[in-house]
């Protein structure tokens, strides 16, 4: 007697039904072409490579930042910020950020295990990042606080398709200072339209300018006296060593006397944990559909990308091609590829031969294990893991195939 797939009750958020599964014929399945991320045009790409290339190398890196904000109003006020900024960073995720506003100071420090944010007499300490352009916490993330563009710059160049804006071209902008180079882009995220001036020497940025356009459309939704028509932030950089040795205590978490610190790594329940870009990847030991036995600790050295899925969830079996298409593409050249349903083997089984998904590679997880450790929430989620062993990028839902490649790359595979 045939065995039949049952239909779990649980109903995901991303579009999974209680429809029975239809089986896709063979001779209507075709993998999705997978197209190599478009190349960054414009007579400025080849510096701002060279740039991603010296600063993806540094080991240590520390400066202070001039940091001037300047917005442009419709009731003929211009709104004026300005705050001095130290910045130290040792790779891959320590750092010192103070930011010195008037009197008052912010800061976000990381010692690699714990980071500490604290604005006058309050802070709290959280887990970091695992890199320092995925930092999290109020000062880091927010340029207007302690937070720059210049942290985007130690992604290296894997990471050029994650700072421009696709489209964008990279473009010289004439300059009367024959020592330097000025390039600019449309960045991704909150700055918007960025200007670069680099030492055509050292490859250092020396300036960085930021329009924020994203900023000034959100003002739009206040009253008119409260609009911006423009924004300006600029920081100028100065005092920079690189790969100079750095005293442990400059990454010292303790909090000052007199502070009064809210620790959130201690409250952090398992069910409640949520695994975020940057974190290490927690090891899994898992046996393939033909019985090999696989670890998460045994593919170092690979980048990793991991499919959790079920055979019920339609929005699944419709990115299922994407996972197929990549493992066939790139499997054994740098990247590891690995499904892994939340059914048994041979449940597994019997829908890879009805759907013909002949080539997809199985993970099999005897009671949701993996899954629970990763803190899958819906389906699918794709977790893609760098050659360390670190997370550099989750989807929550099914993502677009270029997303997927430009996120693989940022995590080190070469394509």
């Amino acid at each position: 007697m045939k065995k039949t797939l049952l239909l779990p009750l649980l109903l995901f958020i991303f579009g999974c039904n209680d429809r029975p599964r239809e089986p896709l014929a063979k001779a209507e399945f075709k993998l999705p072409e997978i197209k190599e991320l478009p190349k960054v045009e414009g007579d400025g790409a080849d510096t701002l490579i060279a740039v991603l290339k010296k600063y993806g190398s540094m080991k240590s890196y520390q400066s202070t930042i001039s940091w001037q904000f300047v917005g442009v109003g419709y009731n003929g006020k211009d709104q004026k910020a300005e705050s001095e900024r130290m910045f130290f960073y040792a790779s891959p995720n320590k750092h010192h950020v103070l930011a010195m506003t008037g009197s008052m100071k912010f800061s976000s420090t990381s010692d690699g295990t714990k980071q500490l944010e604290h604005a006058g007499s309050t802070g709290k300490i959280t887990k970091p990042a695992g890199k320092i352009w995925l930092a999290e916490g109020e000062n880091i993330r927010d340029p207007q606080i302690a937070g720059s563009f210049l942290f985007q710059l130690f992604r290296g160049p894997s990471g050029l398709h994650e700072i421009v804006e696709q489209g964008s071209k990279v473009t010289v902008v004439p300059s009367n200072k024959p020592e330097v180079e000025v390039i600019q882009f449309k960045a991704k995220g909150r700055y918007g339209t960025t200007e670069l001036t680099i030492n055509k020497t050292t490859k250092l940025v020396q300036l960085i300018r930021s329009q924020f356009e994203p900023l000034v459309e959100q003002t739009k939704e206040l009253k008119l006296e409260d609009q911006l028509k423009s924004v300006s932030v600029t920081e100028k950089i100065e005092n920079t060593r690189i790969d100079a040795p750095i005293a442990d205590s400059t990454f010292n978490t303790t909090p000052p006397r007199g502070i009064v610190v809210k620790d959130l790594t201690k409250e952090a329940s398992d069910e409640l944990g949520v695994l975020s870009e940057g974190m290490k990847a927690p090891d899994f030991q898992l046996k393939s559909l033909e019985g090999n036995g696989v670890s998460l600790a045994s593919l170092r050295g690979q980048v990793v990308l991991l499919d959790f899925w079920a055979t019920w969830c339609l929005p699944c079996r419709e990115a299922l091609p994407k996972t197929i298409a990549l493992h066939e593409k790139y499997g054994g050249k740098g990247l590891a590829v690995w499904s892994i349903p939340e059914e048994d083997g041979d449940l597994v089984k019997i829908f890879l031969k009805e759907q013909g998904f002949d080539g997809l590679p199985v993970l099999i997880d005897p009671g949701k294990k993996t899954h629970a450790k990763f803190k899958v929430a819906a389906l699918p989620t794709y977790v893609v893991i760098d050659r360390q062993g670190v997370i550099t990028r989750v989807f929550v839902g099914a993502p677009e195939i270029q997303d997927l490649l430009g996120s693989l790359r940022e995590a080190g595979l070469p394509i």
